[in-house]
């Protein structure tokens, strides 16, 4: 299997109700495995949560793109879960000269005006009558249990839902302009992959292929290089299988062909849990 790509930085972009912090278990691996990793938080997210009132859907990128700038990075592989696909193709388009690869990983790829909320089954949009404030509740803390974290072990469960926060609403209901996304010929040369967590449980069975292959199908009609992983964990991968989605995403950036392991033996010995003698 051909080494395409060397020395390319990573960001992990957080999905809704959550902020960089969740990507910490992935970004141990990634540094294990010597690859320049990092997570950002968007504006009403984690260390930034006090800006949730004023924040909008257009902040996200904006925010990804700061760092990238920051930081002086090029040839950035972006990685998005869930609302984080939308960050990835608002990102993508807005510096597509800065980006060599995508990675959706159970992650929204929305068309051109599509909300959040309108890619959503319809009971997500039902409390918006009620809100105030630019803010959108946690779902029901055992739908969050049962859905998002079915791989989890009840005390992660519930270590992690204790850092979960309000989302701000506008990043749900603001409809993207995508029109460079799907048209610019320069995102259209950016390599992208779709990674299908197979024990996903986080919508109702009508919209569970709502991921795959209904929104990996978009980015795979578009022409461009598209590849595909599955991994055996649901919606939440980055904590309970992150060495699984870690592998997962540096085959799919770094290496020509994914019909094959590559150098598995190496980089599981650089593990943490191999390292703390799990396996």
């Amino acid at each position: 299997m051909a080494h395409i790509k060397e020395n390319v930085p990573y960001i992990f972009i957080h999905p809704a109700w959550r902020g960089a912090w969740c990507w910490d278990k992935v970004l141990d691996v990634m540094h294990a495995w010597g690859r320049d990793a990092y997570a950002v938080d968007c504006p009403g997210h984690g260390e930034r949560f006090n800006e949730i009132e004023d924040a909008r859907l257009i902040d996200y990128p904006q925010a990804i793109v700061d760092f990238i700038e920051q930081k002086k990075l090029d040839r950035v592989v972006l990685v998005g879960n869930s609302t984080g696909g939308l960050i990835c193709q608002l990102t993508a388009q807005a510096v597509p000269e800065k980006i060599s690869h995508v990675v959706w990983y159970m992650a929204f790829i929305n068309e051109n005006g599509q909300s959040i909320l309108d890619a959503c089954p319809p009971e997500y949009s039902k409390v918006l009558p009620q809100l105030k404030n630019n803010r959108y509740p946690l779902p029901p803390r055992e739908v969050i249990r049962a859905r998002w974290m079915n791989g989890m072990t009840a005390e992660q469960q519930t270590a992690d839902l204790e850092r979960w926060q309000e989302q701000p609403l506008h990043s749900f209901t603001d409809k993207p302009d995508l029109d460079r996304f799907y048209n610019d010929s320069r995102v259209q040369k950016i390599s992208k992959s779709f990674i299908n967590g197979v024990k996903d449980m986080c919508f109702d069975w009508d919209y569970r292929k709502s991921w795959d292959p209904r929104l990996s199908g978009r980015i795979g009609k578009m022409g461009t290089d598209f590849t595909y992983a599955e991994i055996p964990s649901g919606h939440c991968g980055f904590n309970d299988s992150p060495e699984e989605l870690s592998l997962a995403v540096i085959e799919l950036a770094e290496y020509e062909y994914r019909t094959e392991a590559y150098a598995r033996e190496e980089l599981w010995r650089k593990s943490p849990s191999y390292l703390r003698g799990k396996r």
